[in-house]
């Protein structure tokens, strides 16, 4: 797979930046999907930002969905306690919840195991996570 920038449209019709990166092959039961949220200071995507050639790296690729949102904050939106936060935190609820809905294959399996999600970050993302 290759990490690809996308767009996610919430239920008001904006779009918003994420990457997100397929496995090679297909799960019967749903990949597990890991959701990483970027830091302050760069909104790069985690696959991008990370050195995919090593075990931890290499291991997620093979057996994960990876979503990552560009919220793409500032420093005045740091506390999440303006406009631009809150809608960051709006969107990125909205999109937790949708890929906690699932979707399928064009051949009716399951794409997501909506039971292993998890959501993690780094820095401002990793705060991101318990708003």
């Amino acid at each position: 797979g290759v990490e690809q920038p996308a767009k996610f449209v919430d239920s008001h019709g904006w779009q918003y930046d994420v990457h997100v990166y397929l496995p090679r092959g297909h799960s019967k039961w749903g990949w597990p999907v890991a959701i990483y949220i970027h830091s302050l200071g760069y909104n790069s995507p985690l696959i991008e930002s990370s050195r995919p050639t090593t075990f931890g790296i290499q291991t997620l690729m093979e057996n994960f969905i990876v979503v990552s949102p560009i919220i793409g904050l500032k420093d005045p939106d740091a506390y999440f306690d303006n406009d631009r936060g809150t809608e960051a935190i709006a969107w990125v609820t909205e999109l937790v919840r949708t890929l906690a809905g699932g979707f399928s294959e064009y051949r009716g399996a399951p794409r997501i195991d909506t039971e292993r999600i998890a959501i993690t970050g780094v820095s401002l993302g990793g705060g991101a996570t318990y708003v």
